[in-house]
């Protein structure tokens, strides 16, 4: 057995470093304007009155030619003051203010997909309304469509502050880029950050845009990445100081749990080989954290293979992090591990047998 469990650590560590190293050999490192293409941005907002002003004075400083880019904000039926909120940006000469009363699709992609469809330019780029985006975010995208690229994913991030639960979702945060940046490095992208994705008019007619991805509210994301990986189009990553979009963590653990379990919801609709690589990868983490009741009692030298494990997380939780600018200490990682990694469980198990305790904010028809 403990050839085993060394077997495992071994698999945890060799994994992880493959990873990195493709990210590190493949990441984007200029962030200069490199011939600025016509980028329509969309932002999908729901009540959001508390957020959306960080996020529209973010974009209005974008450092991207005015005629070259466009701010679409879709209100989708908000009960708050959200579109006054933005109607006082109507300074701005690129922004745009879409309400929508009738969707064709229902939740947060029926947003998405009216906004296309309003969208003056060929390529769009879609961030979250609870978001704010660095100055040279659009430089960034438009670099990465220059290179030929049919899709771009781009990190997001969470605002540092106190709390387990921020340092939880920072935690997550780095091992989730982690797997999706280190896969697509590979070709094999599964998943990406909807508040930090970008693609073509032809890209997203090609999957068939939205309507074509209603088997759960979640995934206008995921189920993109899915949908391209079946076209055979190219899906790249921008990754420097200024292609990362932040926003703010949920504020207590049963939010983030219900958000995540929301995300999870995707998860089983992967193509099988993602879901096959994501298991292996989860149950080699998973399986040291139930080490002490797989073991018999005479076997407990073998625990010291969850302090090992914790350690390697710690360390590659540290190095990561400054590869996503996120920050999550030596120490608050070798105690977040353990969390995590049941978290997941949890979020999965409530994600797809126990849907009907979600909370679903686009989910009005």
């Amino acid at each position: 057995m403990t050839i085993f469990f060394l077997f495992i650590t071994l698999l945890v560590i060799i994994i992880n470093y493959v990873l990195y190293s493709s990210i590190v050999h493949k990441r984007s490192g200029s962030d200069a304007e490199n011939n600025p293409i016509p980028i329509s941005i969309i932002v999908a907002a729901k009540n959001e009155e508390s957020n959306i002003t960080k996020l529209l004075e973010s974009v209005s400083t974008l450092n991207y030619p005015d005629n070259c880019y466009e701010i679409i904000v879709v209100d989708d039926n908000s009960s708050d003051n959200t579109r006054k909120i933005v109607e006082q940006f109507e300074h701005i000469p690129h922004l745009k203010l879409l309400t929508v009363k009738s969707k064709v699709v229902p939740g947060k992609k029926g947003a998405l997909l009216a906004g296309v469809n309003n969208a003056s330019f060929d390529n769009i780029a879609i961030t979250d309304a609870d978001c704010f985006v660095n100055s040279g975010w659009l430089i960034s995208i438009s670099n990465k469509f220059n290179e030929g690229y049919d899709i771009v994913i781009g990190p997001a991030t969470y605002i540092e502050s106190y709390g387990l639960t921020n340092g939880l979702a920072r935690y997550e945060s780095i091992k989730s880029h982690l797997l999706i940046f280190g896969m697509t490095s590979f070709g094999h992208p599964y998943s990406a950050r909807g508040a930090n994705f970008a693609y073509t008019k032809k890209a997203y007619n090609i999957v068939g845009g939205y309507a074509a991805m209603q088997q759960t509210l979640s995934g206008d994301d995921d189920l993109f990445i899915r949908e391209a990986i079946k076209n055979k189009l190219k899906v790249g990553y921008h990754l420097n100081e200024k292609s990362i979009v932040q926003t703010a963590s949920q504020q207590t653990i049963s939010s983030y749990l219900n958000q995540k379990g929301r995300h999870t919801t995707t998860s089983n609709y992967y193509t099988i080989k993602h879901k096959i690589f994501l298991s292996v990868w989860h149950f080699a983490n998973l399986i040291m954290l139930f080490l002490p009741f797989l073991i018999s009692w005479y076997d407990f030298k073998l625990l010291i293979f969850i302090p090992i494990k914790l350690l390697i997380d710690a360390i590659i939780s540290v190095i990561a992090g400054k590869l996503f600018y996120t920050h999550v200490g030596f120490i608050n990682s070798f105690l977040l591990s353990p969390i995590y990694e049941f978290s997941i469980i949890a979020n999965y198990l409530r994600g797809t047998f126990f849907k009907k305790s979600l909370k679903w904010k686009n989910n009005s028809l």
